[in-house]
């Protein structure tokens, strides 16, 4: 038995390994959001929009690495890591749409960043 991390750069590497495994086709277009691991940094953002990323991203199984300075309200902007899958971000900036705070635009930085992710994996390599 044998325990080793894997890590995947692309949706398609992800998908490679599952058929590796044997997984189908349906199976694999369900999980391949999973696979793929997001840390991304936020900087200068409003306390209000750090509180509200924190609760929002750990109701969808991620999380957000903020100062413990946050909690004592005495700053007016902080800097944030959140960290999750492709799939919980998607429902992430779903949900912060409806928020204040400048967590609108929060969604349309990670929506405009996942969707140019996207983007770039459908370019084909160019070798020089």
């Amino acid at each position: 038995m044998k325990l080793r991390q894997r890590h995947f750069s692309s949706l398609e590497a992800a998908e490679k390994q599952f058929e590796k495994l044997g997984c189908d086709l349906a199976g694999s277009k369900i999980m391949n959001e999973k696979a793929l691991f997001f840390t991304l940094e936020l900087k200068d953002i409003s306390l209000r929009a750090a509180i509200i990323l924190k609760q929002e991203l750990m109701a969808l199984g991620g999380e957000v690495v903020l100062s413990r300075e946050v909690m004592t309200l005495k700053q007016e902007k902080t800097d944030v890591l959140l960290l999750g899958t492709q799939k919980q971000y998607r429902k992430l900036w779903q949900k912060l749409y409806q928020q204040q705070f400048g967590c609108k635009e929060i969604a349309a930085l990670l929506q405009n960043y996942f969707e140019k992710q996207i983007q770039e994996r459908k370019k084909p390599l160019l070798w020089k």
